[in-house]
């Protein structure tokens, strides 16, 4: 995930203008001035219609029928838990966060409240495998309801060696060409 700076973002406003600009970033600074940059890099984004919170799904049924929708237009969160359950033979989480709890467990006493609109729970999971290459995807009850009904399933831990090592290399990388960037 990129890392910017205050002094940065406005790069980005002009990134985000010209269509050319990455999904997710991590804004350090002050949290107001980080807050109303990240709704002004959003604000853009949406004006160019670069994203979304409803999606047309008009005229695109192979979609509908492997997703099993039949609405024409649907929420951004209820296209997330779609795919989230869908029947693939793999399911790879890449991101940061909580997005999959036991049946047993509430919202409430997970501590990534930013995915509460979009988890599910274990059982609902029709994928054959799952792969972390995110930290915490699976509270640790959703990953053994899930491994019980007969889903492949690592230690995210195990998943996510390489990655963690990579982005070691990425950091150091990073850190380097920082001075000619």
């Amino acid at each position: 995930m990129p890392v910017f700076t205050p002094l940065q973002i406005s790069k980005l406003i002009g990134l985000a203008q010209k269509n050319r600009i990455a999904p997710v970033y991590l804004f350090i600074g002050p949290e107001h001035i980080c807050k109303e940059k990240a709704k002004e890099i959003f604000n853009v984004l949406k004006e160019k219609k670069a994203i979304s919170e409803t999606y047309d799904l008009k005229e695109k049924e192979d979609k509908k029928e492997f997703l099993n929708i039949k609405e024409d237009i649907v929420s951004a969160d209820f296209l997330a838990k779609k795919l989230l359950s869908a029947k693939v033979d793999l399911l790879y989480f890449g991101g940061i966060g909580t997005y999959v709890k036991s049946s047993e467990e509430e919202n409430i006493h997970i501590s990534d409240k930013a995915n509460e609109n979009i988890r599910i729970d274990a059982k609902d999971i029709k994928a054959f495998a799952v792969c972390e290459g995110a930290n915490l995807a699976f509270t640790m009850k959703a990953r053994f309801e899930y491994a019980l009904s007969g889903g492949k399933i690592n230690l995210d831990s195990i998943d996510n060696s390489a990655g963690v090592n990579t982005s070691d290399y990425e950091v150091n990388l990073k850190t380097a060409l920082l001075f000619f960037v």
